[in-house]
């Protein structure tokens, strides 16, 4: 979660990883995470899911990609989505998704 400076509501972004690097953990996709800092520095609060979470982090990339689920992956944002919306500091009328 990367939040912005000032006072809210902020409005929100969910931030999706990409691959290569991401399914291996969210702390390893140094892209994925220095694009939400830059989000929070303009005024957004940031949420980046684990989507990959389904599998061990170990785990090769084709075996995640031929299993692969739209429908885990729309729990996942979901859920994001709904902690960004919970949190004081975030508009929840405003929140977007955001995939790269």
């Amino acid at each position: 979660m990367y939040t912005p400076t000032g006072n809210g509501p902020h409005p929100g972004i969910v931030l999706a990883q990409h691959i290569p690097v991401g399914h291996t953990g969210v702390e390893n996709d140094i892209f994925t995470l220095k694009t939400a800092e830059r989000y929070a520095e303009n005024g957004y609060a940031v949420a980046v899911p684990f989507i990959f979470h389904w599998w061990p982090k170990t785990e090769g990339i084709q075996i995640k990609r031929d299993a692969f689920r739209d429908d885990w992956t729309g729990l996942d944002l979901r859920a994001t989505f709904d902690y960004l919306a919970d949190q004081d500091d975030v508009d929840g009328s405003r929140i977007g998704i955001v995939g790269h």
